[in-house]
């Protein structure tokens, strides 16, 4: 079992490390065909004039719902649209949350390889880590919205969104049956 878990993991690195050797003309353009490669979406980002592929830690294959989720950044020296010669250093990936906060660096790239086999080894590397421990990081649930009890027999009145903070905004009740004489 483990030599057939091994071909075929070589064997999808192979075909990463082709996939990179076609693609272009940026780095990240190269790793992010590596990635698909391994089935994991992954998309060209910029944020203040730092450029990042960006993975959502659930493999989402929708570019928003990867920014708001626990996503991996993966970066070479805060670049990921640089040309194949000025790539020098290798690709790091580091965990963010849902709201963009930093968690730390869960790998760095082997150094020293050319740039399409370094791709196929971060699109390995992170295969793995999200198959192992991507799985940690669910996707937050939004909160429930919070009910409040109503004046007279009890009714249940939750506030609609975007209704207000403290002044009563319409309630679920007013929306469905009408204002009820309040």
């Amino acid at each position: 079992m483990t030599t057939q878990i091994t071909a075929e993991l070589a064997a999808q690195h192979e075909a990463a490390r082709k996939a990179a050797a076609q693609a272009g003309p940026t780095d990240g353009d190269k790793l992010i065909a590596a990635l698909g490669q391994f089935g994991i979406p992954a998309f060209f980002a910029e944020d203040c004039g730092v450029s990042y592929v960006l993975v959502g830690v659930d493999r989402t294959a929708d570019e928003g719902d990867a920014h708001t989720g626990p996503k991996v950044f993966l970066y070479s020296e805060e670049n990921a649209d640089l040309t194949p010669e000025q790539h020098t250093e290798p690709w790091a990936a580091a965990l963010y949350d849902g709201e963009g906060e930093f968690s730390h660096v869960l790998f760095t790239a082997q150094a020293g390889l050319d740039l399409d086999a370094e791709c196929a080894h971060a699109a390995l590397c992170l295969a793995c880590w999200l198959t192992a421990h991507g799985g940690d990081y669910p996707r937050a649930r939004p909160e429930p919205a919070k009910a409040e009890r109503g004046p007279g027999e009890g009714v249940v009145y939750g506030r609609l969104p975007g209704s207000g903070g403290r002044t009563r905004g319409r309630s679920v009740a007013d929306v469905m049956f009408g204002s009820l004489g309040r």
